[in-house]
């Protein structure tokens, strides 16, 4: 008789079987890292909007919406948080320094950054936002697919006050 018995074919099937499982664990790793490349390639520009604000007003605004898009690439709000101060104080006009900014901290595994001017969190692909963003600590330690952007006193006053 010619052809292949059952147990043959059964082999064969999981063997391509095996091999496309270890193929597609790659692919899919590579499509997550290019999804995570544009969300935060996305909240960069919001970051970017956010800077032109303060440099044509000389204040941050105190609702995102007032400056940019609210919703990152996958439909979820971005949260924004700035200390109160840059909301009304003149950034460029020296009335305000870096000890005057201390409402907002971000923890990374290197530390607390201090001075942060403001934040921006989304929740990634998945939704579920990992990282909690209602508070003055933002603790970016584990942030799972959450996407975090902070910029600090000093940023946002060397990208704002350039212009003068």
């Amino acid at each position: 008789m010619r052809g292949f018995s059952l147990l043959e074919m059964a082999i064969v099937l999981v063997l391509l079987g095996g091999i496309a499982v270890l193929l597609s664990t790659p692919i899919v790793r590579a499509l997550r890292s290019e999804t995570d490349l544009r969300a935060a390639y996305e909240l960069e520009q919001v970051r970017d909007a956010l800077i032109g604000y303060a440099q044509s007003r000389l204040i941050l605004p105190d609702a995102l919406s007032a400056a940019v898009q609210s919703m990152d690439m996958f439909g979820n709000a971005i949260a924004y948080s700035a200390d109160s101060r840059l909301l009304f104080g003149n950034i460029c006009d020296g009335s305000l320094s870096a000890s005057d900014i201390t409402e907002l901290q971000v923890r990374t595994s290197g530390g607390d950054v201090p001075h942060v001017a403001f934040y921006l969190v989304t929740a990634g692909q998945d939704g579920q936002q990992r990282i909690d963003s209602a508070g003055s600590l933002v603790d970016v330690r584990e942030p799972g697919d959450d996407q975090v952007l902070f910029v600090s006193w000093y940023q946002l006053r060397a990208a704002a006050c350039s212009a003068e």
